[in-house]
């Protein structure tokens, strides 16, 4: 009878191991097979992995163990650590969710650099980042890679023009039969990336739009908790404490919390719908885990 996996000890200790190494979860069933020679179903070990790396499954949603550095409280209240100490404990607490996991498998070396210093940047503008919160930052720094992705694209084209379009005019009163040929043959060629050209400005000018909607989502939801704290006189770890100990506005502001929820939910619904690109592609602007996971 094969042992749950969840029930043996060596494996979960081998499990976390492999997983702090980066291993995906196919690699990890080949490792638990061969030294344990059990085969556990893909899905156990994904489940197994969402709780080895801290992930809780919530009310529908997956949510991190802690998107709040659990350090330093005082001094972070107090203001007694510099913004930059600040953005580098918040980089450190995202390397350790499985966000972060997830990152590495969409994003190359650089673009993960660059998300991970955007991200301590904008966090540390806070006293705190909730996940939902932290949803929109995902979707804005992700949306900002597909941006420079576009841009590197842009660029490259574009020296491909320039390249075709002195060739063709150095050459233009040439008679030699074989040059004529690949003149005609280049001209096709800069046609055809010059379509490509539009549409990649096509795919940039609609990442832009969704980045600023995204921006906009964001600053409005940080506004809305700033007025309500500042309307209450409470810092926000007096909210906490409050929230802690009082039954009622606890349930007061779970009910802010699920509003907000809701609100992340349907602005990510709607930039994950299929649209038209000007080639004629239906496409997503964004995609993410859930949506890899579907197809």
């Amino acid at each position: 009878m094969k042992v749950s996996l969840i029930k043996h000890k060596d494996a979960m200790n081998l499990l976390k191991q492999l997983v702090s190494d980066g291993l995906t979860d196919a690699d990890i069933q080949k490792a638990l097979l061969n030294k344990f020679d059990i085969e556990w179903h893909i899905n156990s070990i994904r489940r197994v992995r969402r709780k080895a790396i801290g992930a809780k499954k919530q009310g529908g949603y997956k949510e991190s163990k802690s998107l709040v550095p659990p350090v330093e409280t005082n001094a972070l209240s107090q203001g007694t650590i510099s913004d930059k100490e600040k953005a580098n404990i918040y980089r450190e607490e995202f390397k350790k969710t499985h966000f972060f996991q997830q990152l590495k498998s969409q994003c190359n070396t650089m673009e993960i650099k660059v998300y991970v210093e955007e991200y301590g940047n904008i966090c540390c503008q806070f006293e705190d980042i909730v996940v939902t919160e932290f949803i929109q930052i995902d979707n804005f720094l992700k949306a900002r890679i597909l941006i420079n992705r576009e841009l590197v694209s842009v660029k490259q084209l574009r020296s491909e023009i320039s390249t075709l379009s002195n060739w063709i005019c150095q050459n233009e009163n040439s008679e030699d039969v074989e040059i004529l040929v690949l003149i005609n043959n280049k001209t096709e060629q800069l046609n055809q990336t010059r379509k490509l050209l539009d549409i990649s400005m096509g795919r940039y000018s609609n990442l832009v739009k969704s980045q600023e909607k995204i921006f906009d989502g964001l600053s409005n939801a940080r506004k809305a908790r700033a007025d309500q704290m500042r309307s209450s006189g409470q810092s926000f770890y007096e909210l906490v404490e409050e929230i802690q100990t009082n039954k009622d506005k606890k349930k007061e502001h779970a009910r802010y919390a699920e509003y907000t929820r809701m609100a992340g939910e349907e602005a990510s619904y709607e930039l994950k719908k299929n649209i038209t690109f000007p080639d004629g592609v239906k496409d997503k602007i964004i995609l993410d885990k859930d949506i890899d996971n579907e197809e």
